[in-house]
């Protein structure tokens, strides 16, 4: 057990990077990509504007409620993080987890908004693929070189895909379309206007559409669980592959079936230098990845 000098000395810990570079490279480089996603995305919105900075600090938020209530409800404490030179929260929550949810739902959205599909609410379930598309290298190369760790104990992380629990997939597509669905309809309820998807709205409407975002996000995602998962799973037996396997298939044709018929016309967007940046940092997310799996062995990380 750690034993804290001070309240502080738990909220926030640091540690000596060129040590635990050394001990761990292939999680240094994944940190770093995260970083440097978090910095080239926060440039992204402010040079946007409209909904888009609303949208990184909403994601912040989802974030933040998902991964300490995670840490701190013993139902669902089943993994540990390595660590990192900055780390919160007794050693819990590394720096660069704050900014996985905003790389993961900004790049998606982003994403999602060129795709002009015709109906608001498909659009979330595309947030929702796109998200789980974002993090599957993530998944698979952080849990073989243990960039963290799942219990092996609890028996809805049991059913494995390379390593990552089924239902992580499940997870990562019911959570994050919930939270697009609530960002983007409840700042009609709180400012009472119809504005564009992407316009700014009154300041006072945006931020309670932020944490009505940030704090309902994650319940509404445990729905998909208690209304699909757990009764197939839990009284069935049903494995978790079918069960997340069908959520991203019905979440798949739905889409599919919008987008054939989507509000794209032959016009084409110029696309500008930041518009770039953010297409540059998700093919770098993917080759780094792709590099951690070719040049290092997980044999040799020490985490």
């Amino acid at each position: 057990k750690i034993e804290y000098k001070s309240f502080f000395n738990w909220l926030v810990s640091f540690e000596d990077p060129v040590s635990l570079y050394r001990a761990h490279p292939s999680y240094s480089y994944c940190q770093a990509i995260f970083l440097l996603g978090a910095a080239i995305i926060s440039l992204h919105a402010c040079w946007k504007g409209g909904r888009w900075p609303y949208l990184f600090v909403a994601s912040i938020g989802q974030g933040f409620i998902v991964e300490l209530a995670s840490y701190w409800i013993p139902h669902i404490d089943n993994f540990w993080q390595g660590l990192t030179p900055v780390m919160f929260f007794g050693h819990r929550l590394p720096l660069y987890i704050i900014f996985i949810y905003p790389i993961f739902y900004y790049h998606s959205s982003w994403a999602v908004s060129k795709l002009k599909l015709r109906c608001g609410l498909v659009e979330h379930l595309a947030v929702g693929l796109l998200v789980v598309l974002i993090d599957l290298p993530y998944d698979l190369i952080g849990a073989k070189f243990v960039h963290w760790i799942w219990h092996d104990t609890d028996p809805n992380i049991a059913d494995r895909h390379y390593w990552v629990p089924w239902n992580s997939y499940y997870f990562h597509a019911s959570f994050a379309a919930f939270w697009s669905f609530i960002f983007h309809t409840s700042r009609k309820w709180f400012t009472g206007k119809s504005l564009a998807k992407w316009e700014a709205g009154p300041i006072k409407g945006e931020i309670a559409a932020v944490i009505l975002a940030s704090i309902l996000g994650m319940p509404g995602g445990s729905l998909f669980f208690l209304i699909f998962y757990h009764p197939f799973h839990d009284v069935f037996g049903v494995h978790s592959e079918v069960t997340s396997v069908a959520l991203l298939v019905t979440f798949m044709v739905i889409v599919w079936k919008f987008d054939r018929h989507s509000l794209r016309s032959g016009v084409i967007e110029k696309i500008r230098l930041p518009d770039w940046a953010v297409f540059g940092h998700l093919i770098l997310h993917y080759l780094t990845f792709l590099g951690t799996a070719i040049f290092f062995n997980p044999e040799d990380q020490i985490s």
